[in-house]
């Protein structure tokens, strides 16, 4: 929920150029291509 871990993981995402969105304190990437580049580098969820 940390204001400043979502910083990190947004510009994170940008430097992989992946698109996200935010709802609230919630940080989403949604878009199936994102998704499955990022899965490349952390891994599918479980």
């Amino acid at each position: 929920m940390s204001a400043d871990i979502r910083g990190i993981f947004c510009r994170a995402c940008d430097a992989l150029d992946l698109h996200w969105t935010t709802s609230g304190r919630t940080v989403y990437v949604s878009r199936n291509a994102d998704v499955a580049r990022m899965d490349t580098f952390i891994g599918p969820k479980a």
